[in-house]
């Protein structure tokens, strides 16, 4: 006589119970090698990758403020010795621009 997988005599609550405990942990464990593990490893990629581009752009800014930084000082000592050496041009230049600024923001307010 076979015996078949569906006989009563095998089939129990408890062969049942841990038949769906052992098919979940099966999928866990599967769903943990296939999706979790993977997507885990691709955000720590990305994190190293995000926080190398960060530096990066953090040097280069800081290279630039500092070059711009030079040139602001550079242009400000140019014209504070040219202004010491020809104050007589300076003041002209001064009293001209304030003329121009001043009339413009006068016919604007009109």
């Amino acid at each position: 006589m076979r015996t078949s997988f569906f006989a009563p005599e095998t089939l129990t609550a408890e062969t049942i119970k841990k038949d769906v405990r052992a098919l979940a942990d099966d999928t866990l464990k599967v769903a943990r090698q296939q999706v979790v593990d993977p997507t885990l490893e691709a955000a720590r990629r990305a994190s190293l990758y995000a926080r190398d581009a960060v530096e990066d752009t953090r040097k280069r800014l800081s290279k630039q403020v500092s070059l711009a930084e030079r040139y602001a000082n550079a242009q400000y000592d140019q014209t504070a010795r040219w202004v010491v050496t020809h104050p007589v041009k300076s003041v002209g230049i001064a009293l001209v621009v304030g003329i121009v600024i001043s009339n413009l923001l006068g016919n604007s307010k009109r």
